[in-house]
């Protein structure tokens, strides 16, 4: 995994919108930094539901 520079840190509880392209590790970024968080992922049909 490539170290990144991303600082998330000044959004506070601010909502973010991180683009990019796919398979470029913004999921894994993600998780790396908020590994505690809670994720939904939306193309289970069940979950979207």
């Amino acid at each position: 995994m490539y170290l990144r520079k991303q600082d998330f840190r000044s959004a506070g509880n601010e909502s973010l919108f991180l683009w990019g392209h796919r398979q470029t590790g913004k999921s894994t970024l993600l998780k790396a930094l908020y590994p505690n968080s809670l994720w939904f992922d939306l193309l289970l049909s069940d979950v979207f539901e």
